[in-house]
């Protein structure tokens, strides 16, 4: 008949090897998740510079604009005197 202590020494060393092997996992998974989220947020913003810049160069900015100003005159306001007295 083995003795007692055998089990208790075969628990403690499974124990011990669940425990890295929790710790290994966790630290590749940090790893292989910052790498792959960098990767797509790369890919991401790339693709939608490439797109923004073949498409719609507009919104980038690129455009020479002629004006100088963005000040634009309102229509359909003409103020005159009745319309004046009557809101004082």
């Amino acid at each position: 008949m083995p003795p007692a202590g055998g089990k208790k020494l075969k628990m403690k060393a499974g124990k011990k090897i669940k425990k890295a092997l929790r710790w290994y996992i966790k630290t590749v998974q940090k790893i292989l998740i910052t790498l792959l989220l960098t990767i797509l947020y790369s890919v991401g913003l790339g693709a939608t510079f490439l797109f923004a810049l073949i498409f719609n160069r507009r919104l980038l900015g690129l455009k020479a604009k002629k004006e100088t100003s963005f000040w634009k005159e309102a229509e359909g306001y003409q103020s005159d005197l009745d319309d004046s007295i009557r809101q004082s």
